[in-house]
């Protein structure tokens, strides 16, 4: 682009482009140029100049309708995720104006699929196919044997015009990015009552997802009760995941006053929640009774947030025998995550 900006910018290259129609002669820009042009022009297309608003008006279409160099572009059409129910990522070529390229339909083909979490790469010269919607093309991401596990991927594409047209340049290396959702599942869940001095076992139920405990949990000031789950794939039991957002509340029946702790992973990616009926008495204002406990998760690659009310806890605190717990608080409204142990309460 020029130093003088927009207006600069997009009068000169008008001003090529219009000049070598009226001559008939191909403009001697190298088309690496005349891409970076165009690329220039588009990020500036929210100005609020008048002036500059209107000749990059007319930059842009004569970068789509001139007869010698026409930038080809690529742009996803509809969703930028995929997921089981909806596998196939649709992209639409254009030239910069949005118009279908005229003839023989282009050849485009994904590079590489980069995982933006961890740089992993996935997928290699895959092909689109055609749909039969003009200009829009397809594929599938997640029924093929090398499908792409959960994630953010930055693809990178080739565009290759065919036919006679000539006058449309090849597309090589165009970024999209792409997030690749699944569902989950809540495994292994194990919620048990200890002596909270002598670690000795209470009482321990295994709980099957979404069913509920059916008699009371009792948890007093010497007790522990301990939560522990694993979250998985739908449909996979070996791939397990994380979540951004693991989140346990427990809801006094009678005053509805919220307490929100959070969940945390272990090496394992077991989750675990403890409440210490002694050192966490605090956190509830030593207000025992009968609590409903639920497990919230959610994350941006879980196609479904899952809301699971567990069952019922009845807590006996002892007033003032609670030691200050360890930990940082949540805030009931942010969702923010924080290690477990310390929790907010919020009154309805």
């Amino acid at each position: 682009y020029y130093e003088n900006g927009l207006f600069t910018t997009a009068l000169v290259v008008n001003g090529i482009y219009e000049l070598a129609n009226a001559y008939g002669e191909v403009p001697k820009i190298p088309e690496e140029k005349a891409v970076k042009f165009t690329n220039f022009l588009l990020s500036r297309r929210h100005t609020y100049q008048t002036r500059a608003a209107a000749y990059l008006t007319l930059a842009l279409r004569t970068l789509s309708t001139n007869k010698f160099q026409v930038p080809v572009c690529v742009t996803v059409e509809g969703y930028s995720s995929v997921h089981a129910k909806r596998p196939s990522l649709k992209v639409r070529v254009s030239n910069v104006w949005g118009e279908n390229l005229e003839g023989q339909a282009p050849g485009l083909v994904i590079q590489s699929a980069k995982d933006l979490t961890n740089d992993a790469t996935f997928l290699k010269n895959e092909a689109f196919t055609a749909t039969n919607a003009a200009g829009v093309y397809e594929i599938d991401l997640l029924t093929r044997k090398n499908k792409l596990p959960s994630g953010f991927y930055q693809l990178k594409i080739d565009v290759q015009p065919k036919g006679a047209n000539k006058q449309f340049i090849a597309l090589k290396g165009a970024s999209l990015e792409v997030k690749v959702t699944s569902e989950v599942t809540i495994q292994n869940v194990e919620l048990s009552v200890k002596d909270r001095e002598q670690n000795s076992l209470v009482s321990s139920l295994k709980i099957n997802y979404p069913d509920q405990v059916m008699s009371t949990v009792s948890v007093d000031s010497h007790q522990k009760l301990h939560l522990k789950f694993k979250i998985h794939e739908t449909g996979s039991s070996s791939s397990v995941r994380l979540a951004q957002q693991a989140f346990v509340t427990l809801t006094n029946e009678k005053t509805k006053q919220e307490i929100i702790f959070v969940a945390e992973p272990d090496k394992q990616s077991v989750y675990s929640f403890v409440l210490d009926g002694n050192t966490n008495a605090k956190e509830f204002n030593y207000q025992s009774g009968v609590y409903r406990m639920h497990l919230l998760i959610g994350d941006a690659l879980i196609e479904n947030g899952i809301q699971w009310g567990l069952g019922t806890m009845s807590l006996e605190f002892h007033c003032g025998s609670g030691d200050e717990a360890a930990g940082t608080a949540v805030s009931g409204s942010s969702g923010a995550s924080a290690p477990a142990g310390k929790a907010q309460s919020i009154a309805a």
